[in-house]
């Protein structure tokens, strides 16, 4: 290889750049072939060569406008055969490209035109020009193809070279952004131990992974922290909260790509889950200890229904807003030490339950879609088992309707404290002592007619109690008689009164009088379907009035 050639190579090797490359390569073919004039097109966007690199040009209007498409014209066609291509007379020659006014005044007359390729295409060519006719020898054509050659591999490395940093900084910036994540996925395993709320939890994580953090059930969002949601239309995260809930936790990228597979975000996810779960489980214990949540249930003294829904929900109790129903179990179930083993087995039957006991009663919310029949049979083989278990007397057990708003579960709280109250009060005043069947164990106020009654007010219930009724309690506190116990032992034996005389031990006369003593106190007759009715609807009123510990449960007479 001549001195010249080797030159030509090391300028190659040291250039860092396809431009210094094609530079070297233009000078290079001056020099070796004695020719005036030499310069690289390269193929750009727009499918025409333009002039990259250049030596021997006299004005400066063709390196700025010279542009040939491909397939035109001797280069155009070099580049599109990928064939060396050549001209003795470029004046004269039938490829000449139409008002190539530019070549004509650098004077070019001969021109010699090699393809340039990388990766397999061709990208270029190089040019080898003459002011004036030229014969093109073999061996002028094997040098320009020959700097041809090695400026196309010399293309092939630096485009190797390119891509190997560009992935090298790739992989940097991966690295580095790995290390960040990894740091602060430790720095939030460190701080979630101090969060004291799973909304402080949320908080924090957002903050300090610069991501959207939700706590979703897959139809509502219950709790969000970080950017909107409008602003995340990135990749996604997502892990099931796991146990008894419903609740999943979602991690949003408002910015840089995420993905489930790095370790740094299954540590914050896991970190978050755990810490989620363990802050669900101490709410719950709260719960149980205080019944705060439980109380407001109950009372319905709460404003905001979907922040109710939203703590049930991080309680792991979703349902309980959705469909539920209230049962209220007698004092037995309640006061015992035993009844932790009747909670379980509830919680068990029933895995959305809450649980509280209020005086001698054990209030019950159970989550349910069931019908009240269905719920009343499982119900009856709980207290069953209850029974058998510690030999108790029979169980009582209240049904309220099903609530399917937060707000109902007050008033199915109502109806099933009433439904408990008269059930255990026409058991109790019992006296023929037989047993009831054990669907009776179960009773709703539906099945007892005070569905819809316990939602009137209570001023309402003792306007009319006074109104129908008045007569026979002022006789009863005045007189000390029973006529009110003889009207429901009556009523409830549907007018018989062989019945009504042997529950109240009386003899069949007495109690045929104490009845027509009773239809004169009160202006009506029990064989009137409307006055009996009224009669019926006023003693059930009553039953409501004492059930819901009303201020006025002894309603005065009427004036």
């Amino acid at each position: 290889m001549t001195a010249d050639g080797t030159a030509f190579l090391s300028s190659l090797l040291t250039s860092t750049t396809s431009d210094r490359a094609m530079q070297a390569a233009v000078d290079h073919v001056v020099a070796s072939l004695g020719c005036d004039v030499s310069w690289t097109g390269e193929i750009e966007d727009d499918g025409h060569l333009h002039i990259r690199a250049h030596t021997g040009l006299q004005t400066t209007e063709m390196p700025a406008q010279w542009r040939l498409a491909v397939g035109e014209g001797i280069g155009g066609r070099a580049a599109a055969l990928g064939i060396t291509q050549q001209s003795s007379n470029y004046l004269h020659d039938s490829r000449r490209v139409p008002a190539k006014k530019m070549i004509d005044d650098e004077g070019i007359a001969a021109v010699l035109v090699a393809p340039l390729k990388s990766a397999g295409s061709t990208v270029g060519v190089l040019y080898a020009g003459q002011r004036g006719p030229r014969t093109w020898e073999l061996g002028d054509i094997a040098t320009l193809e020959s700097a041809a050659h090695h400026l196309s591999v010399r293309f092939e490395q630096l485009g190797r070279i390119t891509r190997t940093e560009f992935e090298l900084r790739g992989h940097t910036r991966r690295l580095v952004a790995a290390d960040s994540a990894l740091r602060s996925s430790t720095e939030l395993v460190e701080a979630l131990a101090s969060a004291d709320s799973i909304k402080a939890a949320l908080e924090l994580t957002a903050a300090v992974l610069n991501l959207r953090v939700e706590l979703s059930d897959g139809s509502h969002q219950r709790l969000t922290a970080g950017p909107a949601e409008e602003l995340c239309r990135g990749t996604e995260a997502s892990t099931a909260l796991g146990g008894s809930s419903s609740l999943f936790i979602r991690l949003r990228a408002a910015g840089e790509e995420i993905s489930p597979a790095d370790p740094p975000i299954r540590l914050a996810l896991n970190a978050l889950r755990l810490q989620v779960l363990r802050l669900r489980e101490r709410e719950m214990t709260r719960e149980e200890m205080r019944g705060d949540l439980l109380e407001r249930l109950l009372t319905g003294r709460f404003t905001d229904a979907e922040a109710v829904r939203r703590r049930l929900a991080l309680i792991g109790l979703p349902r309980l807003a959705e469909s539920s129903r209230v049962a209220v179990v007698d004092s037995d179930a309640a006061i015992e030490a035993h009844a932790s083993r009747f909670v379980d087995d509830v919680r068990a039957t029933f895995p959305q339950s809450l649980a509280s006991h209020r005086g001698t009663i054990l209030v019950l919310v159970l989550a349910t879609t069931e019908s009240e029949e269905s719920v009343s049979r499982r119900l009856t083989e709980l207290i069953g088992r209850e029974e058998a278990r510690r030999s108790v007397p029979k169980l009582i057990v209240g049904m309220g309707r099903r609530a399917t708003t937060p707000h109902e579960i007050a008033l199915s709280f109502n109806e099933a404290r009433a439904a408990h109250s008269v059930a255990h009060s026409a058991e109790s005043e019992s006296r023929n002592g037989e047993e009831t069947a054990g669907a009776d164990r179960v009773v709703s106020a539906r099945s007892l007619g005070l569905q819809g009654l316990v939602s009137m007010p209570a001023s309402q219930l003792r306007a009319t109690v006074r109104d129908t009724l008045g007569p026979v309690l002022s006789h009863d506190a005045t007189r000390g008689t029973d006529y009110l116990d003889t009207v429901r032992t009556y009523l409830r034996h549907d007018k018989h009164l062989g019945g009504t005389a042997s529950e109240l031990h009386l003899h069949y006369n007495t109690v045929r009088n104490r009845v027509a003593r009773i239809e004169g106190l009160l202006e009506l007759s029990f064989d009137r379907p409307d006055d009996r009715f009224r009669a019926e609807t006023a003693v059930r009123m009553l039953a409501v009035l004492d059930a819901v510990g009303d201020d006025s449960t002894e309603v005065p007479p009427s004036e």
